[in-house]
């Protein structure tokens, strides 16, 4: 009886911790959504960088950006990690 007890408490904690995941992955989504058309700053392997967020993708349940730069290009893989700031 105690190992039927221990394995449903061991169930119990896996799905608290697959919801606490799903949690996280759909309040990163939102806070991805609520970026579009700000201008941030992110840090990158060139450096410190500026530009306007024109679309999100999600990559294995993870949200990336794609950002409009000064000079009409296009950075596209940007993680919600690689941001400093917003404006």
């Amino acid at each position: 009886m105690s190992q039927l007890a221990q394995f449903t408490s061991l169930e119990q904690s896996r799905q608290i911790s697959e919801k606490v995941d799903t949690l996280l992955s759909i309040q990163g989504s939102t806070q991805a959504i609520g970026l579009l058309g700000r201008t941030v700053d992110i840090s990158g392997t060139t450096g410190s960088q500026t530009g306007i967020v024109q679309s999100i993708s999600f990559k294995n349940g993870q949200p990336e950006l794609t950002l409009k730069m000064g000079d009409d290009q296009f950075l596209p893989n940007v993680l919600l990690s690689q941001i400093e700031s917003v404006r």
